[in-house]
């Protein structure tokens, strides 16, 4: 029964890994930029959550709608006026550009919520867990599970019944193409980026809920880019089967060998896995003519 509980309580954790590490996968596949700052994301839809719930005593619906769309609005300013004028510009440019924002949120939380900023967030799940047998499912970790599943449920409709849905697909395939068919690809990259960020903020939420709130939540995003690169940075499916995995190995890693191997399994299954299959388990492999 420890077996089970450790793997069953692993698997619902990563339904939050899920949300961050397909938001990797929907910014990189739409514009190629790995967005190293999407844990800071993370951070910053936990602490607006908090402030509005918490120190404004607003409902928590209402709170953490708010707090989900400021981050899609936060997301379409970092597109429209930081990324998009690098387009073009060398990866490596992009990707300090990415740690650049990443620093600056943590920094700007750590300005406002004091050094640390470690915050009690507000009960919005009951305390009381699920039982099934001899297993207990505690419910900040079932509840974050379930709506992981409709988002994902939501996506795969979006992409394949919208019209935006289609023609984000479309520029996955290539911009230039894109735009010679007449696709405004440009808007379709900044709704690549809102959907992304407010998912991740939504997973702020959720850790929030189970962990408190602190300026380490933003490592999460470390974990999920682990999740995004097992399971390819090309493929959603493959983003949600690695984040499973992911909270899989944390959870057995956790009962098993103890609480710090828990931060560190995650990464070893990462590198052991592409260490075989550079792409990750469903990305797409690319080859060169020289």
């Amino acid at each position: 029964m420890f077996f089970l509980q450790n793997l069953f309580s692993g698997l619902l954790l990563g339904g939050i890994y899920i949300l961050v590490a397909v938001a990797f996968v929907l910014i990189y596949k739409s514009s190629k930029i790995l967005n190293l700052a999407q844990g800071s994301i993370v951070l910053v839809g936990a602490y607006l959550s908090y402030a509005l719930v918490k120190q404004l005593g607003l409902h928590p619906v209402l709170g953490v709608t708010i707090s989900v769309l400021a981050c899609g609005v936060i997301a379409l300013g970092l597109e429209r006026f930081i990324l998009r004028p690098m387009i073009a510009q060398p990866i490596l440019s992009i990707v300090m550009v990415t740690i650049g924002i990443d620093l600056l949120f943590r920094g700007l939380c750590n300005l406002i919520w004091g050094a640390g900023g470690w915050r009690v967030y507000p009960e919005i799940f009951s305390s009381e867990p699920f039982e099934i047998g001899p297993i207990f499912f505690a419910r900040e970790y079932v509840y974050p599970f379930l709506f992981s599943i409709v988002m994902l449920i939501f996506l795969a409709l979006f992409f394949s019944k919208t019209k935006h849905g289609l023609l984000m697909r479309a520029i996955a395939q290539g911009h230039k193409v894109a735009q010679s068919i007449g696709i405004r690809v440009p808007k379709l990259l900044a709704l690549s980026w809102v959907i992304a960020c407010m998912m991740s903020a939504l997973a702020g939420v959720f850790l929030g809920s189970i962990h408190n709130v602190n300026i380490p939540l933003a490592d999460i995003g470390l974990k999920a880019l682990a999740a995004a690169l097992l399971g390819g940075l090309e493929s959603i499916g493959g983003a949600v089967i690695a984040g499973m995995i992911i909270g899989v190995v944390e959870g057995l890693a956790a009962g098993y060998i103890g609480h710090g191997a828990r931060e560190v399994a995650p990464f070893v299954a990462m590198m052991i896995v592409l260490i075989i299959k550079p792409y990750g388990l469903f990305g797409l492999e690319e080859i060169e003519r020289v």
